[in-house]
């Protein structure tokens, strides 16, 4: 007895596509995790919630599906500072942007009054994992 071996190419690019029923679930997945992480993610000014959303990623010849959700999903030259809220930072100092003709102060409001100062000691932060903490519950 020998088996014999044919590819339904039709079958396999639906099932392998968004419209088939993995794709279907995935993109839910997706949806319902960057719902999380919006939730999770610091709310000071909201434009790091904002910038959470899920995307499909292009596959390897379409060979399986791909996608992500989070911040900067796919983003190679992303400069966005969700590293730091996540991972946490050490005490530092910050200082106006140099160069040429850079600042000489740095500016920010302190109790409704405008403060300037060449330096600020900052403290660091504690990490907050929102990106990620919810992630296990959709890898099965």
């Amino acid at each position: 007895m020998s088996v014999k071996y044919v590819e339904d190419v039709t079958a396999l690019r639906a099932f392998l596509s968004w419209e088939g029923a993995p794709g279907r679930d995935f993109e839910r997945r997706m949806k319902t995790l960057a719902y999380r992480q919006t939730g999770d993610a610091p709310r000071r000014t909201g434009r790091m919630a904002g910038l959470i959303g899920p995307r499909r990623l292009q596959s390897d010849f379409g060979r399986y599906l791909e996608g992500g959700a989070g911040v900067n999903v796919a983003s190679t030259n992303a400069r966005g500072y969700a590293q730091y809220v996540t991972s946490g930072t050490r005490p530092h100092v910050i200082l106006p942007k140099g160069g040429k003709r850079g600042k000489k102060a740095l500016r920010f409001v302190i109790a409704g009054k405008t403060v300037f100062a060449r330096r600020v000691n900052h403290p660091g932060t504690e990490a907050n994992p929102y990106l990620t903490r919810h992630l296990a519950e959709f890898i099965r």
